[in-house]
């Protein structure tokens, strides 16, 4: 990877793997964000959408959504509003505590996802199978994890269909649609 600015002082491993990995993360994010504009979502809307396709049929609170993004998003709030006025969640109060409001993922927005996440699979195969071996990948989440130890990608990774390995299938779940099964009323 070439230098994306000029060194000042001196510049050792650690800040070159600093300033490389906050580069590599920012091409990456970038090319999240256009697959997902292209759907007219944002990548916080999308993560939104995944975790609470997880939730299905329970759903999560604001503080539960808040805390599993990838992103601290300041106004989870706002994204849920977002996603409500375009159907892709719906929000209920619960019944064990009337003062705490529930959002669940509608079926638009699971239709969604099923429509976003093959996209989304060719950008990673583009990232990462096309790049890097298995082994390369097993190493940069072992090195994120040491970087950072809120770097758990098992929180982040749809468990919807099981996993199987990174080179020989998508780690994402298949485009058949999902259906949340047995919605339960608030």
């Amino acid at each position: 990877m070439q230098r994306p600015i000029e060194w000042t002082g001196p510049a050792g491993p650690s800040a070159e793997a600093l300033w490389s990995l906050l580069v590599a993360a920012d091409y990456l994010r970038g090319r999240m964000d256009a697959v997902c504009a292209a759907f007219r979502v944002t990548t916080s809307q999308f993560s939104v959408l995944r975790i609470l396709r997880a939730a299905c049929p329970d759903g999560y609170s604001r503080n539960e959504i808040a805390r599993r993004m990838i992103d601290r998003a300041p106004d989870v709030t706002r994204l849920v509003d977002r996603l409500e006025q375009q159907q892709f969640v719906e929000r209920a109060r619960s019944s064990e505590d009337r003062r705490l409001s529930v959002t669940r993922i509608t079926d638009l927005g699971l239709r969604l996802l099923s429509r976003v996440e093959p996209e989304i699979r060719k950008l990673e195969r583009s990232c990462f199978c096309d790049s890097l071996s298995e082994q390369d990948c097993a190493d940069l989440l072992r090195i994120c994890q040491l970087v950072s130890p809120r770097t758990d990608a098992r929180q982040y990774v749809d468990r919807a269909v099981p996993r199987s390995s990174m080179a020989t299938s998508a780690s994402w779940p298949s485009a058949r649609p999902y259906k949340c099964q047995g919605r339960r009323s608030p």
